[in-house]
């Protein structure tokens, strides 16, 4: 049904009082008009006989409930009743006939063939409805019977809630024939390693009509386990639940690989423990004996023990960047919170020209006055930039430049060095995991955890070439609201 039958539809029938006032009212109207004055005897009871048979058709019109039909049924009953009175009044013409009389046919006419429209309409969708609605059972049931996964319905208003659907999926998840299976209650696909704690949770959410999913070892009935993702869902009618729907799928093999990350998440945190504390100790022992024989080695041994010393400091270095990297991989995500950038960045300025006496390193400008969205690992962003820019550096002094500027919603922060650069087509991959600079002895994880960190604070951050030579790292970050 289109929509504007759907609106001449909702046309209200008209009340029944209307009938009897129309009955009353117009005989007064042709009295107070026309003096009395009966026609002949055959035309009075030709029009008599028109309006009792409209007025007996009336009553099933009525029925109907179709309010366009019904009043345009009105307005030609109305039409015979004073067609008929016309014939009790004297020379009523022409104002009676032709022209309300007339008038009145042809309204009445146009209304009732849009009723009887709305009629045809009905008749129709009332024969269309069920072969549509049997076309669309027959879908669905094809579709549940065709689904890959399992689909069962309980009725929960039998003892022990015994299933009373079932379709091929489930019988070639489980293993059972549907044949064996109807009439019993699901709980046959538990075993010795299925969670109870699980089983009661879906218990109690079945009692309070509510959804629920869940996890749960099953087996099949070879006894092979298998993971069971089971999602129940209650099937309401008037207001109680007499049915629940149930759909289990095969997810072991999804299990097994969160599984798997776990022990590798595990087998990772033993690593970062191992290298933060067993071997960055050993190595804050070697650093101490190198310090202590600086004062015993000669001349020609002196340099020597420089190099001791400085690879000493970065391999410390580098169980920093580890750890840090390792935190970031097995930590969920954090919440970001509003940090300032002044502090963070204007505090590793000053580590890093502490712990690099030979270098130079600049803090151009004042650092705006902004806050970004990031958490305590925003300090590595900075610190692992600036230490690759010294690190890294071919000059015989390395200089460092760092700036920051504010622009619209986001802050920039520039580190400039005048080391070797970076190559055109290396500036792309330059961030990606053990992704290292030309001719660098490091690991490259320094970088990849820079765009890690950036990424997950929304910003960016790219490489672009210094003047008149070395690179230029830039890191850009959303101002917080």
């Amino acid at each position: 049904m289109n929509s504007a039958v759907k609106r001449v539809r909702t046309v209200r029938q008209p009340p029944l009082w209307l009938y009897p006032l129309l009955s009353v009212a117009t005989p007064l109207v042709f009295a107070a008009v026309f003096p009395v004055g009966l026609d002949t005897l055959p035309n009075v009871a030709l029009e008599g006989l028109y309006l009792a048979v409209a007025v007996v058709i009336a009553v099933p019109i009525r029925r109907l409930g179709i309010g366009v039909l019904e009043f345009g049924w009105l307005l030609f009953l109305w039409g015979r009743y004073v067609d008929f009175l016309d014939e009790l009044f004297v020379e009523p013409e022409p104002i009676v006939e032709p022209y309300l009389s007339g008038l009145v046919m042809v309204v009445s006419f146009s209304v009732l063939l849009a009723g009887a429209y709305v009629l045809l309409m009905e008749y129709r969708e009332q024969v269309d409805t069920p072969e549509a609605r049997n076309e669309e059972l027959e879908l669905k049931n094809a579709a549940i019977e065709e689904a890959p996964i399992g689909v069962t319905v309980a009725d929960m208003r039998q003892d022990d809630e015994p299933l009373v659907v079932v379709n091929e999926g489930f019988a070639r998840l489980t293993g059972y024939d549907v044949e064996s299976t109807l009439g019993t209650n699901c709980r046959f696909l538990q075993g010795k390693d299925t969670d109870e704690e699980s089983v009661a949770r879906m218990r109690r959410a079945i009692d309070a009509g509510e959804p629920v999913r869940e996890t749960i070892r099953n087996y099949r009935r070879d006894g092979t386990p298998f993971w069971n993702q089971i999602t129940l869902a209650p099937l309401e009618r008037n207001g109680e639940i007499p049915y629940y729907v149930g759909f289990q799928q095969d997810v072991t093999d999804r299990m097994e690989y969160e599984q798997q990350l776990q022990d590798q998440r595990d087998s990772l945190h033993l690593l970062s423990q191992i290298v933060r504390h067993d071997i960055r100790n050993d190595l804050h022992v070697i650093k101490g004996y190198v310090d202590l024989l600086e004062e015993y080695v000669t001349d020609d041994g002196e340099e020597l023990l420089g190099t001791v010393s400085t690879q000493t400091e970065h391999a410390i270095g580098l169980t920093t960047t580890a750890k840090e990297l390792s935190d970031t991989m097995l930590s969920d995500e954090r919440e970001l919170e509003p940090t300032a950038l002044a502090d963070s960045l204007g505090g590793q300025v000053e580590a890093v020209r502490s712990a690099h006496e030979k270098a130079t390193v600049e803090l151009r400008g004042q650092v705006p006055e902004a806050t970004v969205a990031a958490d305590g690992m925003l300090d590595s962003v900075f610190r692992n930039l600036l230490t690759n820019a010294i690190q890294h550096n071919t000059a015989d002094v390395p200089a460092v430049t760092v700036s920051a500027e504010r622009q619209d919603g986001t802050v920039r922060v520039r580190v400039a060095d005048n080391g070797p650069g970076v190559p055109a087509e290396r500036k792309d991959e330059i961030f990606g995991r053990g992704a290292k600079g030309t001719d660098s002895g490091g690991t490259g994880i320094g970088t990849y955890l820079v765009e890690t960190l950036v990424a997950r604070y929304g910003g960016d951050v790219w490489v672009e070439d210094n003047e008149p030579r070395g690179a230029v790292f830039v890191v850009e970050l959303p101002v917080a609201d």
